[in-house]
């Protein structure tokens, strides 16, 4: 899910994305509630540091003898 945030890069606004430790804290926190719970989340969220709420849909997600494995597409933006 793309972000509604935007900035002003001289007389264009370009559309803000997540950083790769914003992704990886989405993966992370994917792959541990399905290990802990077996349960499959369908909405990964997080608040980052800057107070901006983040919510995404895992592009891969299942566990695989007592490893789980998730992962999620970055958007970096424009």
């Amino acid at each position: 899910m793309a972000l509604d945030y935007s900035v002003r890069s001289g007389n264009k606004m370009l559309r803000c994305g997540y950083t790769t430790g914003t992704c990886a804290a989405l993966a992370a926190a994917g792959a541990a509630v399905l290990l802990l719970t077996g349960r499959k989340p369908e909405i990964l969220s997080l608040v980052t540091p800057k107070g901006i709420p983040v919510q995404v849909e895992p592009a891969e997600l299942y566990i695989r003898q007592d490893t789980a494995i998730c992962g999620v597409v970055k958007d970096g933006g424009d």
